[in-house]
This record gives structure tokens, C-alpha cells and sequence, in this order.
């Protein structure tokens, strides 16, 4: 489901490799728009990160936040390009950070109790609103790395 005022369509093409979806909004100053993508119970069971296709017509701040069973949260945030490029975006789950709305901020990431996905466009919120916007996300993939 989607939070914020948005468009939301499938996308195949570029600048995707395949399909994915294509979000359009408006970003606005003190807006937040935000994506939630729930999961099957133990989807990401095994994986120690995972990885996002997603490109964008303009720059922002994405948080990207998995959040387990019982509300324990996790994000981490990058900087997307606004160069219409996709790239493929790897988030190491012992690099993310517990998020300050987390229900337990000493919990750990479990990776087997994570529930859902989210992805939220911060631009508005820090004051760098950017107008009319379009993020491509393509291909989520849970990944498990392989050890030497």
C-alpha cells in the first residue's frame, strides 16, 4: 500500500532492466510518501541482505526499512541520482541501523521475522522537495552472500 498522494503503475522498460513499477507524486515540503510491501512469514529466512533495483527523473534521500514481527524496525538511506539510471542498491542487514520508531531500538534483525518492506522518499521532509518525481523500482531480491 501507499502513503502520500501518488500514482502508481507497472513499468516495463527502461530505465528498468524488466519490469517493476513506476511511482509518480508531487514531492512537497514537510510531505512524506512511502511504500509498503508486505512479505510472507520467513520470505527473508537464510539472507543476510537485500537488494533493490530502483532509479529515479530526480535526486532524493531514500529510507529503505524492514520491520519485523511486534514492530521492531531497521532502515538504512541512500542518495538516488536523479539521472533516470537504475542501479541495484544491496542493504546489508548488520549495517542497518535501528530506527528511532523501533518498539525495541536493542532487538536484533532477524531476517526469518521480518514482515514488510518499506520504501519512503525523505525530500520533503528535509526540505529538498523537488516537484513532480517518478522512482522506478524494479527487482527486490533477498540475498545471502557467499563466505570464503
Amino acid at each position: 500500500f501507499k502513503v502520500g498522494n501518488m500514482e502508481i503503475s507497472k513499468h516495463t522498460g527502461a530505465p528498468l532492466d524488466g519490469t517493476g513499477i513506476k511511482v509518480t507524486y508531487n514531492q512537497e515540503v514537510e510531505r512524506f510518501f512511502g511504500l509498503v510491501r508486505k512479505l510472507k512469514e520467513g520470505a527473508l529466512k537464510g539472507s543476510d541482505s537485500i537488494a533493490v533495483s530502483i532509479a529515479s527523473d530526480k535526486k532524493l534521500t531514500l529510507m529503505f526499512q524492514l520491520e519485523q514481527k511486534g514492530g521492531v524496525k531497521f532502515n538504512s538511506t541512500i542518495e538516488v541520482p536523479g539521472d533516470q539510471t537504475a542501479r541495484t542498491y544491496t542493504f546489508k542487514y548488520k549495517e542497518m541501523a535501528p530506527s528511532g520508531d523501533s518498539k525495541d531500538p536493542n532487538a536484533d534483525l532477524i531476517p526469518a521475522d521480518v514482515t514488510q518492506i518499506i520504501l519512503a522518499d525523505l525530500n520533503g521532509l528535509t526540505g529538498l522537495a523537488n516537484g513532480n518525481t517518478s522512482l522506478y523500482i524494479g527487482k527486490i531480491a533477498a540475498k545471502v552472500s557467499s563466505k570464503p
